[in-house]
């Protein structure tokens, strides 16, 4: 739809060339073979044709247009548009004749494709002014193309305000494990536990699909398995199912294109076999997901009925394994526009798409929305920078364990091929959280000593983010619990809560609220790294900070207590038996366990964790560790030389701390949990010490040895 639909029309109607000389047969079916390499795809073969055709007459306004919007659909290209689109705009005419080969003038459309070239390569006000002169002088353009340029004006004010603006993701380049790959991959699609991967590389001679497997984690040099799916010509991988046996596929004729699926048997895959009518049709199909659980099928199509162009659908299997009638998500996803290449998320509650609608900053931007038990679909949100630029975002693959996402981006060495990359979410510092800072030592590993800049590094950082498998509860429906268990995970020294851990909270919520009976229990853990104090309080932070989200959503503070356990309570090892370091393990006690108290149906669907066997740990020193309570005070001041009683005289229980780095440290008061501490923390604050935080006495007396 959109530019590229207008553009395709222009061509098959016929834009034409007339040089001032005599046109030969020979000149004439060069300009026929280029507009037929266009209604292909193959856009590189089309300029050069154009371009052929532009040294013949290189004062053609109509072929000058042709070779700058051809420009636009070359990745790497698209800064050569502005010069070629600039002169071209210098012949537009409302009499354009698209049907006329002879034509030497440009059409209206220019303006927006110029506008396109300076939106693309960041030249805002550029492309704005550009699609207002589209605007004005294009009154008898396609209604939808005028209106889907305003939209482009909307996203280059969009994307002013966003520069500048701090990255929300970091990309690290998957492909580095694979040094003599150096042409351009995507579509990434990978199993549940990781250790599969499938992509697409695009040869000179033709595209493959390519396959690796992870051994004690080591990819294994990727094999070409087209033979085996039995496709030749445009198939691209669409989804993985979460087992890794069910390959889904996107296999596109001249005309449409439709889905496939193959099964991994007997140590390689199976014929591709096209999905039944209630997927595929005359329409094309472009796209699919498929759920963890493998029954539910989230696709994209042009059939008719729907909200835009391309709609996302969604169909489920039954009991024999037919595909049921699909479904369109409805007008909070689906715009009157385009939306593309959506994923489901591991539990299901999420769903990432890319759309041309809901405030892109050009083009096609990734998006995500969550499921909400009340009130369906969320409005989208949209993924910011860098997953999304002003060109084409989409196959954003949040992978299984939303930790990390699968995304095909630019080489910044070479812009015109891409490469898979793992999107790992940042965790920017917030002001509200400032207070963890001043701990001295951190689960990362770090100390930093008050009234110094020194930071000292016992050990590195584990950069590396792996995989947890999220495991099903066992459900019966209409049973009602006492109780039920999930899940919370965070990040690596960290109390901000990512995407999984607002997800997770969501569905707290949203049970909380159908259910007005329930309370629920929030207690933080951390990993082993680090101090055992300082871990309490980083796990403390962890359940203090979801309960505040979870009032922030209208949840009654009454009917949520919190606790924090730090690292005494693991759920997993955190180092080997062998001593080793189990970075796995270490993720797994990063988290906060929630337990709602019912009566609640067994089905809420609330996730579990999923603890390999060798990764338990051992259940008597778990219960040794147990016994270890901290008591908890409040520092209300520091200074290198004592303080006097009458400064601190609003205060109770005051204690002083001379430490061995120099400081006078003083506290107030002595608390068994942290909900008295913090309700302590927020009087003393009132009182006029607004930098006072919550610590362990313990601190204190090991500081003052």
């Amino acid at each position: 739809m959109m530019a590229k639909r207008w553009f395709f029309l222009l061509l098959v109607t016929g834009s034409a060339l007339a040089a001032s000389g005599q046109y030969n047969k020979e000149f004439k079916r060069i300009f026929f073979d280029a507009q037929k390499l266009y209604e292909t795809g193959f856009y590189e073969e089309s300029f050069n044709r154009f371009s052929n055709l532009l040294a013949l007459d290189p004062g053609n306004s109509n072929i000058l247009f042709h070779c700058g919007a051809l420009c636009l659909y070359i990745q790497g290209k698209e800064a050569d548009a502005i010069p070629l689109l600039e002169e071209a705009a210098k012949g537009v005419s409302p009499g354009y004749k698209p049907n006329s080969y002879k034509e030497n003038r440009a059409p209206v459309y220019t303006y927006y494709a110029l506008g396109r070239a300076y939106h693309l390569n960041n030249l805002y006000d550029k492309a704005i002014e550009n699609y207002k002169i589209y605007l004005v002088q294009g009154e008898n353009e396609d209604p939808l193309q005028l209106e889907y340029a305003g939209l482009q004006m909307d996203a280059c004010e969009r994307a002013k305000k966003r520069v500048g603006m701090e990255p929300m993701y970091k990309f690290q380049n998957l492909m580095d494990f694979f040094k003599d790959e150096t042409h351009s991959c995507s579509n990434p699609v990978i199993s549940g536990d990781g250790n599969l991967l499938i992509y697409l590389v695009d040869y000179p001679s033709d595209k493959k699909i390519m396959m690796t497997t992870r051994i004690n984690g080591e990819w294994t040099r990727p094999r070409n398995i087209n033979k085996e799916l039995g496709m030749v010509g445009e198939t691209y991988p669409v989804s993985l199912s979460y087992d890794g046996k069910e390959l889904y596929l996107a296999h596109h004729f001249y005309s449409h294109s439709d889905i496939y699926v193959s099964t991994f048997e007997g140590g390689k895959w199976t014929e591709a076999a096209a999905l039944g009518p209630n997927i595929n049709g005359r329409t094309s199909e472009t796209h699919a997901s498929i759920s963890r659980d493998g029954n539910i099928l989230y696709f994209t199509s042009d059939r008719r009925g729907g909200q835009g162009s391309y709609d996302i659908y969604v169909s489920n299997r039954d009991e024999k394994g037919k595909w049921g009638p699909a479904a369109n998500l409805g007008p909070v996803i689906n715009t009157p526009y385009e939306e593309h290449t959506p994923f489901i998320s591991s539990d299901g509650y999420t769903l990432f798409f890319s759309s041309q609608g809901h405030g892109s900053i050009g083009g096609l931007d990734v998006f995500y929305s969550a499921y909400s038990l009340d009130s369906g679909w969320t409005e989208p949100v949209n993924m910011g920078s860098p997953v999304n630029t002003t060109g084409d975002d989409q196959f954003f693959n949040p992978g299984w364990n939303e930790l990390n996402g699968y995304y095909a981006v630019r080489r910044e060495d070479n812009p015109s091929i891409n490469t898979i990359n793992t999107v790992i979410e940042l965790e920017p510092e917030e002001m509200a959280e400032a207070a963890v800072k001043n701990d001295s030592t951190q689960e990362s590993g770090t100390e930093v000593k008050e009234g110094s800049d020194e930071v000292i590094t016992p050990q590195d950082e584990v950069a590396e983010v792996v995989p947890v498998l999220p495991a099903e509860q066992p459900v019966q429906k209409d049973t009602l619990v006492d109780e039920l268990y999930t899940i919370v995970p965070f990040g690596y020294d960290s109390y901000k809560m990512n995407l999984a851990a607002q997800l997770e909270a969501e569905k707290i919520a949203d049970l909380m609220r159908k259910i007005p009976d329930t309370r629920l229990e929030l207690t933080g853990h951390a990993d082993a790294t680090g101090s055992a104090e300082y871990n309490l309080l980083l796990s403390l932070h962890r359940a203090d900070r979801i309960a505040r989200y979870l009032v922030d959503k209208g949840i009654d503070p009454e009917r949520i207590s919190v606790e924090g356990m730090g690292e005494t309570t693991p759920l997993a090892r955190n180092h080997n038996p062998n001593g080793s370091d189990a970075p796995l393990g270490r993720y797994v006690n990063r988290h906060v366990i929630a337990r709602v108290t019912g009566p609640i149906p067994a089905d809420e669907g609330l996730t579990w964790i999923y603890i390999p066997d060798n990764l338990k740990p051992v259940p008597s020193l778990t219960d040794n560790e147990q016994s270890k309570r901290y008591i908890l005070t409040i520092q209300v001041m520091a200074d290198l030389k004592p303080v006097s009683e009458n400064k601190l005289k609003n205060l109770d229980l005051v204690e002083e701390y001379v430490c061995n780095d120099g400081y006078y440290r003083y506290t107030c008061g002595a608390y068994l949990n942290y909900t008295e501490a913090k309700e302590a923390l927020s009087e003393i604050q009132k009182k006029g010490y607004p930098d006072a935080f919550i610590k362990t006495t313990e601190w204190y007396q090991m500081a003052s040895q």
